[in-house]
């Protein structure tokens, strides 16, 4: 399974594998630095 979850700067959606959960990474998009949170949080319905 993967999360699922925005980037905090530009709204991009962004996946990240599970064994990621709590890491950060860069949103490749704005290149921003941007924290995998432990689950998902992107809202399906927006």
């Amino acid at each position: 399974m993967s999360i699922e979850f925005n980037c905090p700067q530009c709204n991009e959606l962004l996946t990240a594998s599970d064994e990621m959960a709590g890491k950060k990474g860069q949103c490749p998009k704005c290149k921003s630095t941007v924290e995998v949170p432990s689950t998902s949080t992107s809202n399906p319905s927006a």
